[in-house]
This record gives structure tokens, C-alpha cells and sequence, in this order.
């Protein structure tokens, strides 16, 4: 009626109100049925399509992010593997004798062992194992004078005659070293989690590198910015033991358990707790996890969408008008 008394209507007679308000009414019914309605349904359509898009970009972007990390993890253990090649190749190591120039030669050896962790600031420490005296010389303290404190789980999980570089899964080894020097119940303190490398050398000897998982997570979180986000990384065996990092929203072994689906670059993701798991092999045996909050695949969408709406909710007032 306002819009009738605005435009004169009312001054209309009877018979020619009643025919303009038909008039108008199929108006505004053939605007519904021909315009309306369907840019109402292209725009939600649109909208969906855009959600679409954005959740695989953002898959696709995330898991080449994590194919990098796990490339970065994989690059830095083949890099201490090639030191340690090359390092056994030194003429001193297989020429040392067990005489009066042997402490000598060993001196030089720890030296050396010593060296290499101040190179690769990802290795723990590393030793010399003579297996005809049974004794054990590192990077860290020279000798152990103590039997019972040699760090010596990794020499049952060798084998003797092999000829290549061993890596022995993750283990754990004792923490500081320089305890051995004190009478302390800090000597059993085992909380320090190594991958070693073993690669043994003429006539009889071992060296073994141990790389410290802790040390070689807080470098690939650095290096990669991990901490600038709303994501989680952290490393966990394959059986969901938890290795380095944090699980704060899913405990790992419970996502081990949880079937993965397939995304790029042999990355699989999980969608638990409103948040989304995107899950990579490295090269111990182990697993890296990052995970998002699941907002995050459709949040730059959502933005559009809102905008998309707002075009068609203008197209169609525009439609209104014209008509």
C-alpha cells in the first residue's frame, strides 16, 4: 500500500487497483521463479564449489610442506652418514696399534670424534669401539674407566659383518655424560633419544655417530618455521610411541590406529577432533605429524563466500528494480 500510495496508486479506480496489483504480483512471481531462485542457487552453488577448491589447495599445499620437512629430516641423517664414511676412511684409524703409541693414536682419534659433533651440531656424541680391548672412547669424556657405564646396547643390535652403515633404530642413551665422573644415582639417568649410525672399520673397530632426535626436531622446527602457525609437528614411532613434540589434541597412539587417507606426495591425512593430521614416513622408521585445526582448509572460502553472497543478494535487489 505505501508503495501503491507513493506512486499515485490510490488515485486509481477500483477495477484498475485490483488489475495493478495482478500486475505487479506476476511480477514479483516471474522475478522468484526466473531470477531469484536460480541466482540463489548459483550462488550457493558457487559457494561450494569454492569451499571445494580452497579444502584441496589446502591439502595439496600442506602436504608439500610436510614432503619438504620430511625430505629436510631424511637430507640431514644422510649428510652425518657421508661424515661418517669418510671419517673412517682416516689412515690413523685402522694403522693404530695396541702399544706404547697407543694411547697416543687414541688421543688424536678423540680429537677428531670431537670435531665431528662440533661440525653437526645435530650429533650427540660419538665413539670408538676397539672390539679387541671391549673398551669404548667418545666425543664427549674419552674413556669410559667403568664397564658398567659403557653405553653398549648398540653393539647387540649389529652385525658384525657388515660393511655398510648401519642405523639402528631410535634408542635411548644416558643423557650427561659427565656424570660418569661422580658418584651420583644420576649415572643410571637414561632419557636422551639417539638414532645411531654404526659403521665398522679395519682391522677391528667400530665408529658410531648417535644423532640427537631431539636436537634434529627443534633444527627441522626452526628451520621451518613451524612455530609462526596454528599447526602441531612432532615425530612419533610407528607404533605411536611418541619420539619428540607435542600431541596436545589426539594422543599419537591412538592416531596410528585411525585408517589414512590417501593425499600428494605419499602424505596421508587423518581428520580427528576438528583438526586435521597430515602424516609422512621418515627415514628411522618413524613418522612426522603435522596438524591444523580443520577451519583452516576453508577459511580463505569462507571469506569469498561471504562476498559471493553479497554480489547475488545485489543482483537480485538489482533484478527487483529493473523489473
Amino acid at each position: 500500500d505505501a508503495f501503491m500510495k507513493g506512486f499515485g496508486i490510490w488515485n486509481l479506480k477500483g477495477r484498475e487497483k485490483r488489475g495493478f496489483r495482478r500486475y505487479f504480483t506476476k511480477i514479483l512471481r516471474s522475478n522468484i521463479l526466473l531470477i531469484l531462485i536460480p541466482i540463489s542457487i548459483l550462488g550457493l552453488f558457487w559457494y561450494h564449489m569454492m569451499i571445494q577448491q580452497a579444502t584441496q589447495k589446502f591439502y595439496q599445499q600442506k602436504s608439500i610442506a610436510l614432503n619438504e620437512i620430511a625430505s629436510g629430516i631424511d637430507q640431514r641423517i644422510k649428510n652425518i652418514k657421508l661424515e661418517l664414511a669418510t671419517e673412517i676412511s682416516e689412515k690413523r684409524y685402522s694403522t693404530y696399534t695396541y702399544s706404547g703409541s697407543y694411547n697416543t693414536d687414541l688421543t688424536m682419534i678423540s680429537r677428531r670424534l670431537s670435531a665431528m659433533t662440533q661440525k653437526y651440531h645435530l650429533i650427540d656424541s660419538v665413539y670408538f669401539y676397539d672390539r679387541r680391548t671391549g673398551k669404548i672412547y667418545n666425543s664427549k669424556t674419552g674413556q669410559y674407566f667403568f664397564p658398567e657405564f659403557y653405553d653398549t646396547g648398540w653393539i647387540h643390535d649389529i652385525k658384525e659383518n657388515s660393511c655398510t652403515i648401519q642405523q639402528l633404530p631410535p634408542r635411548l642413551v644416558f643423557d650427561d655424560e659427565s656424570l660418569f665422573d661422580k658418584y651420583s644415582f644420576l649415572y643410571n639417568k637414561r632419557n636422551n633419544l639417539v638414532l645411531s649410525l654404526v659403521l665398522k672399520g679395519k682391522p677391528d673397530f667400530y665408529l658410531v655417530a648417535n644423532i640427537s632426535m631431539k636436537g634434529l626436531y627443534h633444527d627441522i622446527f626452526d628451520s621451518y618455521h613451524l612455530g609462526n602457525g596454528r599447526g602441531e609437528f612432532f615425530l612419533t614411532a610407528l607404533d605411536g610411541t611418541l619420539m619428540e613434540g607435542n600431541s596436545s589434541y589426539l594422543d599419537s597412539k591412538e592416531l596410528v590406529l585411525q585408517p589414512y587417507k590417501s593425499s600428494d606426495n605419499q602424505v596421508s591425512y587423518v581428520i580427528r577432533n576438528n583438526r586435521i593430521y597430515f602424516i609422512k614416513p621418515v627415514d628411522f622408521n618413524a613418522l612426522a605429524v603435522i596438524s591444523y585445526p580443520l577451519g583452516d582448509s576453508y577459511t580463505e572460502a569462507v571469506y569469498l563466500g561471504k562476498y559471493i553472497l553479497l554480489v547475488c543478494a545485489g543482483l537480485m535487489l538489482f533484478s527487483l528494480i529493473i523489473s
